[in-house]
């Protein structure tokens, strides 16, 4: 997927609505597993809404700095950085 198309990649609601429920589901039960806050946190950033892109950039850096893995490290800045992007081209 080339970076314009990765700008304009937009969540369907449906996807947000079943990540959403999930994470909360975790956070209600006091355990939040990396793989949900960062899926959580990709739907957010794929939205086409400015405070939701906000809440996912919030999202990432939070889970950037409780991360070892380079792996994971490396993913959770590319996607901050298209967070990013998305702001300042919906602005």
């Amino acid at each position: 997927m080339d970076a314009e198309a990765i700008i304009y990649d937009y969540v369907s609601a449906e996807d947000l609505k079943k990540y959403e429920q999930l994470y909360l589901g975790q956070e209600k039960r006091g355990v939040i597993h990396e793989s949900t806050y960062f899926d959580y946190a990709l739907c957010l950033i794929r939205s086409k809404y400015s405070n939701d892109i906000r809440k996912g950039i919030a999202f990432l850096q939070d889970i950037l700095q409780k991360t070892n893995d380079d792996q994971s490290r490396r993913d959770y800045l590319y996607y901050l950085a298209v967070g990013f992007t998305k702001l300042k081209v919906a602005s």
